[in-house]
Parts: structure tokens; sequence; C-alpha cells
């Protein structure tokens, strides 16, 4: 399942985990250019960044 955002609109769709790519973890950003998926790498970072600052301040 993965999560599939439209500025502010979120919704989760399943996807055939063979059209994704090889390389995909969880936690990844995606995104669809025509029918191929791809690894957005700088947003993969700077979610997985923004998301650690935000669970910091909780310890």
């Amino acid at each position: 399942m993965v999560e599939v955002s439209k500025g502010d609109d979120i919704s989760f769709v399943t996807l055939n985990p063979g059209i994704l790519p090889a390389d995909a973890m969880p936690g990844d950003v995606l995104i669809c250019t025509g029918e191929a998926w791809q690894v957005d790498k700088q947003a993969t970072e700077k979610r997985r960044d923004a998301l650690k600052k935000r669970f910091s301040k909780h310890n």
C-alpha cells in the first residue's frame, strides 16, 4: 500500500509490487512519470530528516 498525496489530499492505494522500482523501500517517496515509478531520493531524504526532527522533540 502506498500513500498518494495531491496537495493536502492524502489517500492510500494498493499497487502491484512488480511495478515499483527494485530499490524502493518503505518510507521512500515515489514519483510516477507516465507508466514508470521511481524513487525520489531528494524528497525521501528531506522527509526522513523532517521525521527525525519531529520525533527527536519527544525524547
